[in-house]
C-alpha cells in the first residue's frame, strides 16, 4: 500500500471514530468503514437501515509523500561523506533527485569548504565565484547546507525543507480552500456515488487537513484546535454535512470541526485511533 493510501486509510478510520463519538447521543445510529468495494468510505446506519454515506478526502501534497517515500526506500537520512569533511546537515526541496544527491553530495561539501563556508544558503550564492556551488544547489535541490560543529562523523544529515510562520490568532478563511478540495476531487467515482445517491438523509463530505492544506491553517489548528471557525460557508447542494478533521500529531485526541445545517460550527472529539 502506498504512503498516500496509508495516510488516507488512517484518516478514514479516524473519521469513523469521530462520527461514532458524535452519534453516541443519537439512539441506534452507527458509522462503519465501508471497505474497499463500496465506492465510498463511510456508511451510516439507523439500526439496520442505511441513512447516510460519507466520503473522506485527505489533503495530501503528492510531492511530499513521493519525496518521503523515496527517502525511506533509499535510507537516505544520512549520507556518508569522504574522510575529514565532518558532519553536515542539508535541507532539500521536495523535487530533489536523491539518487544524484547521494552520488554528488561529497563534491558539494568539498566545494563549500573550499570557499570558506560553514553555513550556506541559496541567497548567499550571488557572487560570480560562487556560481558553481549555486549550480549544484539548483541541480540537486539543496536549499541550505551547514556544518555540525559538535560532531566529527563524516556524514550528511538529510531533511526536507521545514515549514512554519506566524501563528494566526483567528481561523483563516476556509471557503476558497474547501472549494479547491472539492474541485480537485470532483471527478472521483466516490463523489459521483455520493452526489447521485437517492433517498439518503445524510451525505457527509470530510476533509482531513494535511500537507497540501494552507500553511496558515495548519499552523492555526496545531495551536488552536478547539478554536472553531465562525465563518458562514457556501456548499454544494448535495452536501448535508461538512467535516474538517484536524491533524492528531499535536493533540491528545482526534478533533473535527462540523459545519451544521444552521450554518454554525461544532467541535467533535474522539479518542485517538491506535
Amino acid at each position: 500500500m502506498s504512503i498516500d493510501r496509508n495516510i488516507s486509510r488512517r484518516n478514514e478510520l479516524r473519521t469513523v471514530a469521530i462520527f461514532n463519538s458524535y452519534l453516541d447521543n443519537q439512539k441506534g445510529m452507527t458509522a462503519t468503514h465501508a471497505g474497499e468495494n463500496e465506492g465510498v468510505d463511510i456508511l451510516i446506519y439507523r439500526g439496520e437501515k442505511l441513512v447516510g454515506m460519507g466520503e473522506v478526502k485527505s489533503d495530501i501534497d503528492p510531492r511530499v509523500t513521493s519525496a518521503t517515500s523515496a527517502q525511506a526506500k533509499r535510507g537516505a537520512y544520512f549520507i556518508k561523506l569522504p574522510r575529514s569533511l565532518g558532519s553536515w546537515t542539508l535541507t532539500l526541496r521536495y523535487e530533489a533527485n536523491l539518487k544524484s544527491l547521494m552520488r554528488e553530495i561529497g563534491d558539494v561539501v568539498t566545494l563549500t569548504v573550499q570557499h570558506g563556508f560553514s553555513h550556506v544558503s541559496r541567497d548567499q550564492l550571488w557572487r560570480e565565484e560562487h556560481a558553481e556551488i549555486l549550480r549544484k544547489f539548483q541541480k540537486l535541490g539543496i536549499s541550505n547546507l551547514w556544518r555540525d560543529g559538535n560532531s566529527s562523523d563524516n556524514r550528511a544529515i538529510v531533511i526536507y525543507e521545514p515549514w512554519g510562520g506566524l501563528i494566526p490568532d483567528e481561523c483563516p478563511d476556509l471557503q476558497e480552500w474547501i472549494n479547491g478540495v472539492l474541485t480537485r476531487f470532483r471527478a472521483r467515482k466516490s463523489l459521483e456515488i455520493l452526489r447521485s445517491a437517492e433517498n439518503l438523509e445524510q451525505k457527509h463530505f470530510v476533509i482531513c487537513i494535511d500537507s497540501y492544506s494552507p500553511i496558515e491553517l495548519r499552523l492555526y489548528v496545531m495551536h488552536h484546535a478547539t478554536g472553531i471557525p465562525t465563518q458562514r460557508l457556501t456548499l454544494p447542494a448535495w452536501v448535508t454535512d461538512l467535516w474538517i478533521v484536524l491533524p492528531s500529531e499535536f493533540q491528545d485526541c482526534n478533533y473535527a470541526w462540523k459545519y451544521k445545517t444552521d450554518h454554525t460550527w461544532e467541535l467533535i472529539a474522539s479518542e485517538k485511533v491506535p
